[in-house]
């Protein structure tokens, strides 16, 4: 059996310290880094004298046996596609209400009809919930995020909803931890308080800039939220983690700074805090476009490696998340991740609210609904025609485009949005961080 390079192994030179040469690799794959004291080849050609190293080497996708791209290409998309099959979490995003008490003008519900789930919803998702664990019994815990608009319009629904599933979980006898997504205005510390006893880990809240910027987005009558938020989620930090989703475009961009100081004189707990990094997309309804940078742009790579970079610096914790999309929860054929609409209408991607054929599956109140994307291997190979004529190692982190992304531009999810450049450049980008910060380099995540 002959072993070579993976193709979706990337190339990132020789290093020579103090005499030893260390050979960089990065796998588009499994997103790793590798350092080897040979180059792939050379050690390939060795590797039958150490039958415990080739494994290790090719269980991991740094070497394969397959004889072709196109070979490669298959076994990339069936371990992607397959990946939601035996994952031990489910995680249900639950969109209470597209409501929101704040109007920011970039957001991508604004195209929706504003309103809240309906007690039928609300009734039917533990049973949904239940039917989903019992057809996979390799699930040991369920995540459930409480997604709007605004949750927290909602305080006592959130706080019923909670309490209930945990219950439904218990007697499942399945883990049970949920986390809310909002802009955090509204809370108060009793609700916090009921809240953790039902199960709540974390929060996620989001951010526009450092004050100035963000209350120009985020204002409620007139009057900022910036610094409201900074005092009462530091304060959470103590017992929550706390995501703080930050909105890169070009002007909060030369605002992070500020930002990272900011959190720093609020005394935000940095072991429960992580800075999410994501660039925000230009929409077809959006009117300040013109602040924004093309998604998986060379731009949009550059902006996300300096705000990493400055919060390295200062020891925060760094979520790339958004940085390769997909994979998603579109492309896995039987999904560890579902949104879930108010109407109970469940969403392959949690930035598609319409009725959209391509996206939406059927309704959870519906016993025989089946989640199961039967055709997504066919569509991903379909559309990687170009991927395979060039060879791209960038495949696995694309997949083709962002199929949301897709259907607005391409006004259809078979073709191809290709983003080698930007990909080149973040994997290139990532790896100069490794090098400059290899003592923080691992509270990165992507």
């Amino acid at each position: 059996m002959k072993l070579h390079k993976s193709s979706f192994v990337v190339n990132l030179g020789i290093t020579n310290s103090d005499g030893i040469k260390k050979w960089h690799y990065f796998n588009t794959l499994s997103r790793k880094f590798i350092s080897l004291p040979d180059n792939l080849k050379n050690i390939c050609s060795r590797l039958n004298t150490n039958e415990k190293f080739a494994e290790f080497l090719k269980r991991r996708r740094w070497i394969t046996s397959f004889t072709s791209y196109s070979d490669e290409m298959k076994d990339a998309i069936e371990l992607i596609t397959t990946s939601g099959v035996n994952n031990r979490t489910l995680n249900i995003i639950f969109t209470l209400t597209t409501r929101c008490n704040l109007n920011c003008n970039y957001c991508f519900q604004n195209n929706v009809s504003r309103h809240d789930a309906s007690d039928n919803v609300f009734l039917s998702l533990p049973s949904f919930i239940r039917r989903q664990i019992i057809l996979k019994p390799t699930i040991k815990k369920l995540r459930l995020s409480l997604f709007g608009g605004e949750p927290l319009l909602m305080k006592s629904r959130c706080l019923n909803l909670l309490q209930c599933i945990k219950n439904e979980c218990s007697v499942l006898s399945v883990e049970f931890e949920s986390t809310i997504v909002t802009n955090g205005i509204g809370s108060n510390p009793e609700f916090w308080r009921i809240a953790t006893e039902c199960g709540l880990k974390s929060v996620q809240i989001t951010i526009d800039g450092s004050e100035k910027l963000h209350d120009s987005f985020r204002n409620l009558n007139g009057v900022g939220t910036y610094r409201e938020l900074l005092s009462v989620y530091s304060q959470l930090s103590r017992n929550f983690k706390i995501g703080l989703k930050y909105n890169l475009n070009r002007k909060s961009k030369k605002c992070f700074s500020e930002f990272l100081s900011d959190i720093d004189n609020n005394c935000f707990n940095r072991k429960n805090t992580r800075i999410i990094l994501e660039v925000v997309k230009p929409m077809e309804y959006n009117n300040l476009q013109n602040y924004y940078f093309q998604p998986f742009s060379m731009e949009a790579a550059n902006a996300y490696l300096s705000c990493a970079e400055e919060s390295l610096k200062f020891d925060w914790q760094v979520s790339l998340g958004h940085v390769f999309q997909p994979p998603c929860m579109y492309t896995q054929e039987n999904p560890s991740t579902i949104l879930i609409r108010p109407d109970g209408v469940v969403s392959r991607c949690i930035s598609v609210f319409n009725d959209d054929s391509d996206f939406t599956v059927g309704n959870i109140n519906d016993p025989k609904l089946s989640l199961i994307n039967h055709n997504i291997k066919k569509i991903i190979e379909d559309n990687a025609i170009k991927c395979k004529i060039n060879k791209c190692p960038y495949f696995p982190l694309c997949m083709t485009g962002c199929p949301s992304l897709k259907k607005m531009k391409l006004k259809t999810i078979r073709g191809i949005l290709c983003s080698y450049n930007y990909l080149q450049r973040m994997v290139q980008g990532l790896f100069l961080l490794k090098n400059m910060y290899p003592e923080k380099f691992d509270i990165l995540y992507f």
